[in-house]
């Protein structure tokens, strides 16, 4: 076996054991469990509406629909699985079955096509996308299977309009060669670099976030919330961004990652004022450090900061673990998606 051979055959059995503790959580109802191994930004094509959901939080609120029909211990089981793995990207097609109980306490079994995304970032496999169609017509689950399998039987169907399970651009790294404008190919498709490469690196996001923070120390509305300032923060909170726009792991291997930033904004009562001003002087920064302007960049610098505002205002306003929002680890970002 090659030394090729060999990392692929590790790959794929660190995939299997993933997806095997996924099935595992799922059929406990560990819901923590279910999104420990998923991507921030996942999506995924599902067998009840709303058919496509995007991101970690409506993911994660597509399983409530699902649990209201199975129970704890029922079927949630991998038939035959088969995985590709390459470097950092990788795919899973399975044939599984699950089952449940409907209010008439008949029970009833499906049987589906479950297709899986993968990424591996900072030395870990994470889910980005997945996709379920069902092969059978279930009676009693709480949902319509039979026009999901309706487009299957169809061989006149045109493939414009046929389903597709690959995942967005903004979570697609394959490996090629540069170009002569030194940009990365792969199939003759040129491929951006990562967030944190465009924004310039270590210097510039650290003089951003710099500036940044000097403005919410002297912003009357947010004062309150960062007091006189902590010595660590600007480099923190630059480690946090870069290691989200796909730099460094530094935020996570040395500064406590992202439970660190649960227990600081524990508390805090973050009102939605508060959060719309830090969004505000976060963008305005960004224009005074020099940050690119360009408008698919900007788009995710604004995406990430709306994002992570609303996760922090959530979590300073919950009083137990289950009211903290679901994400657990730091979000990686990825570009806007964009027109095939």
């Amino acid at each position: 076996m090659t030394i090729s051979e060999q990392a692929g055959s590790q790959n794929a059995d660190a995939i299997r054991g993933l997806i095997e503790r996924w099935t595992e959580a799922v059929r406990n109802h560990d819901r923590k469990a279910i999104l420990a191994d998923h991507d921030a930004h996942i999506v995924m094509f599902d067998v009840p509406p709303p058919l496509r959901s995007k991101g970690i939080k409506e993911y994660s609120g597509t399983w409530d629909l699902f649990f209201s029909w199975h129970r704890p211990g029922d079927p949630f089981d991998i038939r035959g699985m088969d995985i590709i793995a390459g470097h950092d990207v990788a795919f899973a097609v399975a044939l599984m079955r699950c089952g449940g109980t409907n209010p008439q306490g008949e029970h009833n079994e499906l049987d589906f096509r479950l297709t899986i995304g993968l990424r591996r970032g900072n030395g870990r496999w994470c889910v980005v996308h997945e996709h379920s169609v069902p092969t059978n017509a279930a009676r009693g689950v709480p949902f319509d299977t039979e026009s999901e399998l309706e487009p299957a039987r169809s061989s006149s169907r045109p493939r414009s309009e046929r389903p597709c399970s690959r995942p967005p651009r903004a979570f697609q790294t394959p490996r090629g060669v540069k170009n002569a404008q030194g940009k990365l190919e792969c199939h003759g498709e040129a491929v951006m670099k990562t967030l944190f490469e465009h924004a310039g690196g270590h210097e510039a996001l650290l003089r951003f976030t710099d500036m940044f923070y000097t403005s919410v120390l002297a912003d009357p509305l947010l004062k309150p919330l960062f007091g006189a300032g902590r010595p660590d923060h600007v480099a923190h909170l630059a480690a946090f961004t870069e290691e989200t726009f796909g730099g460094p792991d530094t935020f996570s291997r040395e500064m406590g990652g992202f439970a660190h930033l649960i227990d600081v904004h524990r508390g805090l009562k973050i009102t939605e004022e508060q959060r719309r001003r830090f969004v505000e002087l976060y963008l305005a920064a960004a224009d005074r450090a020099g940050l690119p302007a360009d408008g698919p960049f900007r788009q995710a610098l604004r995406e990430h900061v709306e994002f992570g505002s609303k996760v922090a205002k959530q979590n300073s306003h919950a009083e137990t673990d289950d009211q903290l929002h679901p994400l657990r680890e730091v979000p990686k970002w990825g570009w806007p998606d964009a027109p095939d």
